[in-house]
């Protein structure tokens, strides 16, 4: 066996504790090796080999050190043969794993001595050394962190010789490579992250390698070393990202644009507190999405899903290239479209399948992003909402439930321009065709709740108000009204008791925009004159037919709410009504809670506002509206003594004398003959006011005669339709509401 090859001298000093003799048996190895290769005893070279394993695997160190020197005498004296002289085929498979073993040995000098020996091993074989390049690299890979600082300038050194090696060689495989690199590129220990820069730098200086082609496993470990505490580490990998942008954008080298760009949305995800990673990631993609717009314009969802919760970074740097990548993406849709504009149908649809843009994910992504705390994140995702369905209206049909939801939660959110230009899109879903009905349901969906009746108080008066000037507030409240009665008549999913605080909580808001707001009064311009009409109209729902169905129909809603009720009265001068909805609510005391006394004391404050100027007026004319004079003083002893009771007794005192000065002038103008006369009739007018009885009944014959055309024909047709608001009607529907508050 080895034993008889091997002199016993230089067996014994293999494991000698001097270097110097363990040097000597290496020699004599290498000598004997040779010998036996130039004879081609391949077999007792493999015994040669087996007994200096057992040396380098030993339990003694000085073995184990002068084992490893004799196994790189073995490789150094095959490499030095003559050309043709047999070597075993195996030979670095056997040699190389007890040296590669020793590198993780306790003993550091016994690690020193495995690197030198490799190192010896790798310069004899050169090309034939990448046969065992991936363990060769593991271990490396694992010892360039080590604690000794000579075993870490050994290692750098085979390092170094290593590198050479694969840049010679025209057989290295990098995709069987790169594998291995993404999972060490995960690593935190900054020895090991300067040795992956290394060879990753090496790499992409090889003329024949592409490294940009296998960026997509690459950038997710080098996005990671951009916050590394060391400022050497982040300069190497930020100049070795800027190499790889610039390949790309120069001649592509082999680059998947399409997945580079969904691996670095990936990572924007994944990177949330890595400042770093963030404005680098949305700077190659700002890059990308200029470089190759139709390729990523698929990937507009994924892209998006990460970009907009940038934004509203905190850091400057961060939202602007945010921003720009947005600008960037929103450009392309808007040229898209833009194409397809200009196109005939069959060729708009088919560039809009060719561009693979999946319109209903992007959709349903930007919705997504509604829900954010951000106010510019909010903001553009409204824009692609806008930008989608001015594209393509067709997307409401799929996405309307989810769509409306993500608006409807965005009028809740701090900012007023979000709430503004959510609206607005709201109006805009409503003006297609068919969609208004689900948009105010949804609307309506909004002020349910705990957090519903906070966002009607807050905000109720401004989403109302817009979404009136936008599509019409007759519009807009008649539907409010058909949905609230609705509801009300189905109560599968609410209690009673909660439909109906609800329904009188919205009528109460609703009534007050309808007093207050100035986009619920007539406007001067003819143009805009049908979408601002509805408090007008009311006002004359005594002498127009459209005007009293409307009065109808929003009275069915209104009568969950007393004031309201009282208010909507009063507002269409159908005061003998608001006379008789007084006498109800005497009759139902428990319908006077402290809440309704609230609500009629604010309806005190709403008679001085504008929209009742005409009844203020009215006051002045008692003889000519005694049910107006009966109505303020029933309200007046409906109210408890207080601020509201003060303000309306005070405004009511002021009519007598007026009156009086009214019948002195009237006496005036007839003459003295006929002062006499006219003084009588003033006085039993008045008495006739005060008379008892059923005061609508008398008021009603009057208002129909006060209101009658001029025109014979004219007379005629208000004979036959009757009376335009049927008080009997609408008493006894407010009467079973009342019921229902009191019971409630």
């Amino acid at each position: 066996m080895s034993q008889s090859v091997l002199p016993a001298y230089v067996l014994k000093h293999i494991a000698d504790r001097l270097y110097e003799k363990r040097k000597l048996a290496a020699l004599e190895v290498e000598q004997v090796v040779k010998q036996l290769a130039m004879n081609g005893r391949m077999q007792r070279i493999d015994d040669v080999i087996s007994s200096l394993t057992t040396y380098a695997t030993s339990s003694q160190s000085n073995a184990r050190k002068g084992g490893l020197l004799c196994l790189a005498a073995t490789a150094v004296a095959l490499a030095g043969c003559p050309a043709g002289t047999p070597r075993p085929p195996d030979l670095l498979q056997r040699i190389v794993p007890p040296i590669l073993a020793s590198f993780t040995d306790q003993d550091n000098r016994v690690r020193y001595y495995a690197i030198e020996s490799l190192w010896n091993v790798a310069k004899s074989t050169r090309d034939t050394f990448l046969q065992v390049f991936p363990d060769v690299f593991d271990a490396l890979f694992r010892l360039c962190s080590d604690a000794d600082t000579n075993v870490q300038n050994a290692a750098s050194f085979l390092d170094n010789l290593v590198k050479d090696i694969v840049a010679e060689s025209q057989e290295f495989s990098v995709a069987g490579f790169v594998p291995l690199l993404r999972e060490y590129l995960e690593v935190a220990n900054p020895f090991k992250r300067q040795f992956l820069l290394g060879w990753l730098s090496l790499l992409d200086s090889l003329p024949d390698v592409e490294l940009a082609a296998h960026l997509p496993s690459l950038l997710p470990g080098l996005l990671g070393m951009l916050s590394d505490g060391n400022a050497e580490i982040r300069s190497a990998c930020t100049k070795l990202l800027q190499e790889f942008l610039l390949e790309v954008q120069t001649s592509g080298g082999g680059a998947n644009v399409s997945q580079i760009a969904l691996i670095l949305a990936e990572q924007l995800e994944q990177r949330r507190d890595d400042p770093a990673a963030q404005l680098t990631t949305l700077r190659w993609l700002h890059t990308l999405v200029q470089l190759a717009p139709k390729q990523l314009l698929p990937h507009t969802a994924a892209l998006l899903r990460e970009v907009l919760p940038c934004l509203g970074h905190e850091d400057t740097s961060i939202s602007a290239a945010a921003r720009q990548v947005n600008s960037d993406l929103l450009e392309q849709l808007q040229q898209q479209q833009q194409q397809q504009q200009g196109a005939n149908g069959v060729a708009a649809a088919a560039a809009a399948a060719a561009s693979g843009l999946d319109s209903q994910a992007l959709l349903a992504t930007v919705s997504k992003q509604l829900e954010g705390e951000a106010e510019v994140s909010k903001l553009e995702a409204l824009q692609w909402v806008h930008a989608l369905l001015s594209r393509d209206a067709r997307l409401l049909e799929d996405q309307q439930q989810l769509l409306l939801a993500a608006l409807c939660d965005a009028l809740a959110a701090a900012s007023d321009r979000v709430v503004t230009e959510s609206l607005t899109v709201l109006a805009s879903v409503a003006e297609q065709r068919g969609h208004f009905p689900a948009v105010i349901a949804a609307l309506l969906d909004c002020f349910r709740g705990g957090s519903g009746a906070r966002l009607l108080q807050r905000r109720g008066g401004l989403i109302i108000q817009q979404l009136s000037q936008r599509l019409g507030g007759l519009r807009v409240y008649k539907e409010l009204s058909r949905l609230l009665q609705a509801s009300s008549r189905c109560r599968r999913w609410l209690p009673e008791e909660e439909d109906v605080g609800f329904a009188g909580a919205m009528v109460q808001a609703l009534n007050l925009i309808l007093l207050t707001s100035s986009q619920l009064q007539a406007r001067g311009s003819a143009g805009r004159a049908r979408q601002a009409e509805l408090r007008a109209l009311l006002q004359n729902s005594l002498r127009s037919s459209e005007a009293a169905d409307v009065f109808t129909q929003l009275f069915s809603s209104w009568s969950y709410s007393c004031a309201a009720s009282l208010a909507l009265a009063l507002l269409a001068q159908a005061y003998s009504l608001a006379c008789e909805l007084l006498a109800v609510m005497a009759q139902e005391p428990l319908s006077m809670r402290p809440e309704t006394v609230v609500e009629l004391s604010q309806l005190v404050s709403l008679l001085e506002a504008p929209a009742f100027a005409p009844l203020r007026l009215q006051l002045l004319q008692p003889a000519a509206h005694p049910a107006l004079l009966r109505a303020a003083h029933g309200l007046l002893m409906l109210l408890p003594q207080g601020d509201a009771f003060r303000m309306l007794q005070t405004r009511l005192q002021s009519i007598p004398i007026m009156a009086l000065l009214s019948i002195k002038e009237q006496q005036q103008q007839r003459g003295p003959g006929m002062a006499r006369s006219s003084s009588s009739s003033a006085v039993q007018e008045a008495a006739a006011a005060d008379s008892p009885g059923s005061l609508a009944e008398r008021q009603r014959p009057q208002e129909l005669q006060e209101q009658q055309p001029r025109s014979p024909t004219q007379r005629q047709q208000v004979q036959q339709r009757g009376p335009l608001i049927e008080d009997r009607r609408l008493v006894q529907l407010f009467k079973s509401r009342v019921a229902r508050l009191a019971s409630a």
